[in-house]
């Protein structure tokens, strides 16, 4: 999946949900958390700012 480096971490997790709810995942009325490394990342940060490089793995998962 293409991001940006512009993009914020929102928007990742927006990308990623796009591709997997409502179709695999069951929607819920809860936000989204952007992970690496075990390391939830804050939602406006930039992709830049988050520290997340080029082919990096993230994890995306509801918030609790």
């Amino acid at each position: 999946m293409l991001v940006l480096d512009t993009d914020t971490v929102g928007d990742v997790a927006d990308k990623i949900a796009y591709h997997t709810v409502g179709r695999w995942v069951s929607p819920r009325d809860a936000a989204m958390v952007v992970s690496v490394n075990g390391r939830a990342l804050p939602s406006d940060a930039t992709v830049t700012e988050a520290g997340i490089t080029p082919m990096q793995a993230v994890t995306v998962g509801w918030a609790r």
